[in-house]
């Protein structure tokens, strides 16, 4: 991924160099009527592989995040619920 192009610099030119693409994985699982209730455990894990992500680099992080700013690794939610 490129990051953002400065037409107002001079020369004009990119303000941050290429990220690297990525593949994010991830996965949602759901257990319904626990205990015979209408109770229900939600797990969600986002970017499963634990890929490093990069955002390019923009016009408001162009002085300190030349290889872009980092997202988030391997996270994980756990919801716990009751249907109606």
């Amino acid at each position: 991924m490129e990051s953002y192009y400065d037409d107002t610099l001079t020369p004009p030119r990119r303000l941050g160099d290429r990220v690297n693409d990525y593949f994010l994985l991830g996965v949602n699982l759901r257990f319904m009527d626990i205990f015979d209730t209408k109770f229900f455990i939600d797990m969600n894990v986002s970017n499963l592989l634990d890929q490093e992500i990069r955002y390019p680099t923009t016009s408001n992080n162009a002085t300190f995040a030349q290889k872009g700013t980092i997202g988030r690794g391997r996270t994980f939610l756990l919801t716990l619920g009751y249907y109606f």
